[in-house]
């Protein structure tokens, strides 16, 4: 209470409504972080799940705050109640390999004709353009495409895989930041829209400051590889444990 009024809790997205067509990491976390923001998020899962069931922690935490559903949308039946879901959703979170939506009658103009203030978040592995974009991809294939294995390595060193699944993660906050911006873009002008994502863009955006470091000489002289970058910004072996 503030001078005696009772306060009330608000989440910023308290009245939005997601339908969550995403599974595996990247698509999965980008809902589940709109439900950390307050929004209604139904997962709909195909009878053979998602395919991260299996590594129950991870599914848990990427879809936390979630309710879920089984459809079939091969069928008729089942588009059909998915299609009664997007005319109540204000926004559609999938990451299906490109093409596939089109093939389920789940992609953007389909939705988009049935509610026109949709906004659909695409979280794709190349994007939906280019030679790329029907190929499927997993983080550790963009670690090593865009570098940062070998960054992290250091100079003459062997590449170092990251545990962290670096470009999933951040498509996924990514993909969150976009949805937010196309609701504020629709409260103002009323108009839905797409926004879209991939995990080699985001992994790249997040190295922005290395892709200028590693091309200078101090790199390959002094990089210390996974321990640190110098004397003053790297880890050091004590006793009893590391140091930073």
């Amino acid at each position: 209470t503030i001078d005696g009024a009772l306060l009330m809790r608000v989440n910023a997205l308290d009245d939005v409504k997601v339908v969550d067509l995403a599974a595996y990491i990247a698509g999965a976390y980008a809902s589940g972080l709109l439900a950390d923001l307050g929004a209604q998020v139904d997962k709909i899962e195909s009878f053979e799940g998602d395919a991260f069931r299996g590594i129950v922690a991870g599914f848990q935490s990427w879809n936390r705050g979630k309710s879920g559903i089984v459809l079939n949308l091969r069928t008729q039946e089942g588009r059909e109640v998915l299609y009664r879901m997007v005319e109540r959703a204000d926004v559609v979170v999938e990451n299906y390999r490109h093409g596939v939506a089109q093939r389920l009658g789940a992609d953007y103009e389909t939705l988009r004709a049935i509610n026109p203030r949709i906004i659909y978040c695409t979280v794709t592995a190349y994007g939906t353009r280019g030679p790329n974009a029907g190929v499927p991809g997993f983080d550790p294939l963009f670690q090593s495409l865009s570098g940062a294995m070998e960054y992290q390595g250091g100079a003459n060193r062997p590449p170092s895989f990251l545990r962290i699944a670096i470009s999933d993660y951040s498509a996924a906050i990514m993909a969150a930041w976009g949805v937010c911006m196309a609701l504020y873009h629709r409260a103002r002008t009323g108009q839905g829209q797409r926004v879209e994502t991939a995990l080699m863009n985001s992994v790249v955006a997040v190295q922005a400051g290395e892709f200028l470091f590693r091309n200078k000489e101090p790199w390959n002289s002094t990089r210390v590889g996974t321990f640190g970058i110098d004397a003053t910004h790297r880890l050091y072996k004590a006793s009893d444990a590391w140091l930073y």
